[in-house]
């Protein structure tokens, strides 16, 4: 019984664990903590757009290797940031 508590506990702890790593990477964990900020402020909120998700990781994946800091020139606005490769 004593063993099976423990293993019931690792599982329980590893269920959890996995639950924090994947809780932050969906769209709706960035669209909260931005909307949380805009509507403190009186702007209206941001909503996801799978369109311009799809562009802007095709983008990135043409430029993964090369870490080149250009405007896509598409039809979407963009920032290019400034950072290390």
């Amino acid at each position: 019984m004593r063993s099976m508590m423990k293993a019931l506990a690792c599982l329980l702890a590893l269920a959890l664990v996995i639950r924090l790593f994947h809780a932050q990477d969906s769209p709706q964990d960035y669209l909260s903590a931005q909307n949380t900020a805009r509507a403190a402020v009186g702007v209206a909120p941001m909503t996801w757009n799978t369109t311009v998700a799809t562009y802007a990781q095709n983008y990135l994946n043409q430029h993964i290797g090369d870490c080149k800091m250009v405007h896509s020139g598409g039809p979407y606005g963009g920032e290019p940031g400034m950072g290390q490769c």
